[in-house]
C-alpha cells in the first residue's frame, strides 16, 4: 500500500523530470577550426583579416581560391572578397 501512495504521489514528478531531460539533452555538434574561422569573419574582408591563421599570403590565397570554386565567397575588388554564405559547417571544402 505504501509503495502504491508513493507512485501515485510522486509518478507524475518523475515521469515530467525525464521527459525535461530528454529535451534538455541535445547532442554535441563538432565544429572544425576552420568554421568557427570563417564564422568570425565579417560579411566582407581582406586578405590581411584571412591571413591572419596562415603561415604566408600563399597558403591564404590557396584556401581562398577553393572557397570560391566551391561558391562560398565571391571576389569584390583586389584583396577584398564578401561571404556568399553564413556559414560552412555542412560545406566540404575540396581541393
Amino acid at each position: 500500500w505504501l509503495i502504491y501512495i508513493q507512485m501515485y504521489l510522486f509518478g507524475s514528478k518523475l515521469e515530467a523530470s525525464k521527459e525535461k531531460q530528454l529535451e534538455d539533452m541535445r547532442p554535441r555538434q563538432r565544429r572544425s577550426k576552420f568554421a568557427a574561422f570563417y564564422d568570425t569573419l565579417g560579411d566582407t574582408f581582406t586578405m590581411q583579416e584571412f591571413a591572419m591563421n596562415y603561415s604566408s599570403e600563399k597558403s591564404a590565397s590557396g584556401i581562398i581560391s577553393r572557397l570560391i570554386k566551391n561558391g562560398v565567397i565571391e571576389k569584390i575588388q583586389d584583396g577584398t572578397w564578401r561571404k556568399k554564405v553564413d556559414s560552412i559547417q555542412d560545406i566540404s571544402i575540396r581541393k
